[in-house]
């Protein structure tokens, strides 16, 4: 049996439907041996949503969108950052509402999110009131900041305590961020007063303890790791988080990015580490037939939502939120698609002998199997590529999986 690699990346500026197709591609291939779903980008801010057949819903933030599969697991690799409190919550849901409890391997070197970062980041948006970067206000940039900043080896010493190499005094650390670091990035950020529910909540002792008994149950539930685990699997999900346009290189779209990348290059880098270069890899570059965008930022193909669906469909997942507003809408925006997966998947090819690349497209049941251009043209969905996958509902048995010329598209040309 040969290994076979999925690795799911959104074009767009996410939520495309990559819950959906990485739960698609975990139980298709766990017919056919053990699956790992990796986490490679990102953290907690991610909201996939996976809705099975038989009815369980589920929006997947630290686990892998693959979890429902039985004998799945996840992997939370280097690249992604740790939310010890919100894991914890989603482990919690995930027992009580489903009954399960996903095996999770994490790596040794995770960076991972203080209630601190949470803070800051909450507060800046507050500050920044109408002129909010429209962040998720689980403090990912925040954390990826106070890692580069190294003050007084705070990010040397948490990362001690994610990989048990060293025993050390956790709220030493936090006091440490709290008083120094803290007030350091604020005024940096342009802060000039904070609200005394805030001042509350930084100085507040149930904040620390809190974090640390929840840092310390995900790491005795967890499994710490490297890379080497991906050699263990038979087949591989790669599970990416945002989308292109989002990337954290994406110099058009600044200053309003992620502070990851959000393409294939982080699993591109893992396979070569292992030695997997040789396999069987596909990458599915996954688009709703429309798209959408979270916070502030250009949007060049924004529209309102009438324009392009009809009023009776509903976003079940984006609710209007305090820090990222309301789902924003547009036109299939090709220009923007065109450069950003062909720019992923180029030199991709030339590192891999067995690249395969497709597309999915989801939501095409909301847009009647078409994608709403700006022009007022309409392109049928399946004329995005020669081969890949049309969703025309929520679970993954509404996918259907096409190439050009043959039965399955003319099934899926004659269902719309």
């Amino acid at each position: 049996m040969s290994k076979q690699i999925k690795v799911v990346v959104g074009a767009n500026f996410g939520d495309e439907g990559k819950g959906l197709m990485t739960d698609y591609f975990c139980h298709e291939l766990s017919k056919d041996g053990s699956v790992l779903n990796i986490r490679h980008n990102g953290g907690a801010q991610a909201g996939h949503t996976v809705v099975t057949p038989d009815g369980k819903r589920h929006v997947f933030s630290h686990f892998g969108a693959g979890s429902f599969v039985p004998h799945v697991a996840t992997y939370l690799s280097r690249d992604f950052i740790l939310n010890p409190i919100l894991f914890c919550r989603e482990l919690d849901h995930l027992k009580s509402e489903f009954g399960i409890e996903p095996k999770v391997y994490i790596h040794k070197d995770c960076r991972i999110t203080t209630p601190y970062d949470m803070l800051i980041n909450q507060v800046v948006e507050r500050f920044r009131g109408s002129d909010r970067h429209g962040s998720c206000g689980v403090g990912i940039n925040e954390t990826v900041e106070r890692y580069n900043n190294h003050v007084a080896g705070i990010a040397r010493n948490v990362n001690m305590v994610a990989s048990k190499i060293l025993s050390i005094n956790l709220c030493d650390a936090l006091t440490e961020i709290r008083t120094k670091y803290a007030p350091l990035r604020l005024s940096e950020l342009g802060v000039t007063e904070i609200s005394d529910n805030d001042r509350m909540l930084f100085n507040s002792i149930n904040v620390v303890s809190n974090w640390i008994s929840q840092l310390m149950r995900m790491l005795d539930y967890c499994i710490l790791t490297d890379d080497v685990v991906l050699q263990r699997y038979d087949h591989l999900v790669f599970e990416g988080a945002q989308g292109l346009l989002l990337d954290q290189d994406n110099d058009d779209l600044a200053p309003h990015l992620t502070t990851s990348k959000t393409g294939s290059v982080n699993p591109k880098n893992m396979l070569l580490a292992a030695g997997l270069e040789e396999c069987d890899i596909e990458v599915c570059y996954v688009t709703r037939s429309y798209f959408t965008r979270h916070g502030a930022g250009f949007f060049r193909t924004e529209c309102n939502k009438s324009d392009i669906l009809p009023d009776d469909v509903e976003d079940k997942t984006n609710h209007t939120n305090e820090f990222q507003g309301a789902l924003r809408y547009g036109y299939f925006d090709t220009r923007w698609f065109k450069r950003a997966v062909s720019s992923d998947m180029e030199y991709r090819r030339n590192l891999f002998p067995y690249l395969n690349c497709s597309i999915a497209v989801t939501h095409c049941d909301e847009t009647d199997g078409y994608i709403p251009m700006l022009c007022g043209e309409k392109y049928a969905c399946y004329a995005l590529s020669d081969y890949g996958y049309l969703s025309c509902g929520e679970t993954r048995d509404d996918i259907t999986q096409y190439s050009k010329n043959t039965q399955e598209t003319c099934e899926k040309i004659n269902r719309f």
